[in-house]
């Protein structure tokens, strides 16, 4: 008898398993940018809202830690497409890839670029 298929983890699991999620620039790959992660220092994904911040400094000052209020997204859960609306740089849509437990890699097709993304935990900052 075999094991059956694993289960699919959707996206929105993946995205809401850490609460901040660095943007670990130097893993940064491609020709292009992404302004509003290339500018942040960490983003969250909180129930189709995407927060950023952009210094150290503000963690924990504003948006309950989180930072301020950039725009908002959906996903769709097993294409792993994530569809960011920004109030500044507008729509993209990105290709997710989980890397480890807490990483994972953020590809913008259009722009050849991809971002490394390291998930943490508040508590544990």
């Amino acid at each position: 008898m075999t094991d059956p298929d694993p289960v699919p983890v959707p996206l929105s699991a993946v995205l809401n398993s850490h609460e901040l999620w660095y943007v670990d620039i130097n893993r940064t790959t491609g020709n292009g940018e992404i302004p509003f992660l290339q500018k942040a220092f960490t983003v969250s994904f909180l129930n189709g809202v995407l927060w950023a911040n952009n210094n150290l400094v503000g963690i924990g000052s504003q948006g309950n830690g989180f930072g301020l209020d950039v725009g908002f997204y959906d996903v769709l859960e097993y294409d792993y497409i994530l569809e960011v609306n920004h109030d500044l740089d507008g729509f993209y849509p990105l290709e997710i890839t989980p890397l480890s437990h807490n990483e994972i890699r953020v590809y913008y097709r259009p722009g050849n670029i991809s971002y490394t993304l390291v998930g943490y935990q508040r508590k544990h900052l």
